[in-house]
């Protein structure tokens, strides 16, 4: 009589992470590494997602702080404007000396928005008296809908955030997105979100 089979023992789950020097690897956050990987010129250039947005735009170091830049989806080119914000959501935890200054990319209806609640007597660019500002998006794509809120009170721009803001190079910036922009439009790539918003 053959002898009874015996139930095979039950395999341990095994680490998918290879072993580096003896020691196990951390198991990366790849939600984070994407969204530190999403955005153009070195993580610089700002895109407000669906949802909230809060920043602080820096005071104009010219006329016009709304600086052009060509922006291709579906093989059309249309203009663009990157602002100088400090955007503390955009913070990347893993950089000890990121202070959240970005190029933030507008619409010209977007840039309507801002301009009319400075009219209306909204302070937002002194960097002393002039008030913070929440972007509300709404929609994806070509059906995107934007509005801003302005900050109750104002928010004073750190002295070390102004000390930064000396060495960003808005200009070099939109240079390069513009750049990246027409190359990846010409090997047959969208680069940017689409947008009802011009």
């Amino acid at each position: 009589m053959p002898a009874p089979m015996k139930p095979k023992a039950k395999a341990e789950p095994t680490n998918t992470t290879a072993p580096v020097n003896g020691t196990h690897a951390p198991n990366p956050d790849w939600g984070k590494l994407m969204e530190q990987f999403s955005t153009a010129a070195g993580g610089q250039v700002l895109f407000a997602k669906k949802g909230r947005t809060r920043f602080r735009i820096l005071p104009p170091t010219s006329d016009n702080p709304f600086y052009p830049v060509a922006s291709v989806y579906q093989g059309k080119e249309r203009t663009k404007y990157l602002l100088t914000v400090v955007a503390p959501d955009a913070v990347q935890e893993a950089s000890e000396n990121d202070l959240g200054i970005r190029a933030l990319m507008l619409t010209k209806r977007q840039i309507t928005q801002i301009l009319s609640l400075q009219v209306e007597g909204w302070e937002l660019f002194d960097p002393a008296t002039g008030h913070g500002l929440v972007m509300i998006k709404s929609g994806a794509g070509t059906q995107s809908t934007s509005s801003f809120t302005p900050s109750p009170k104002p928010m004073p721009i750190p002295e070390d955030v102004l000390e930064a803001y000396v060495d960003f190079d808005l200009e070099a910036i939109a240079k390069d997105f513009t750049e990246r922009q027409r190359q990846r439009a010409n090997e047959g790539k969208d680069a940017a979100e689409a947008t009802d918003e011009e």
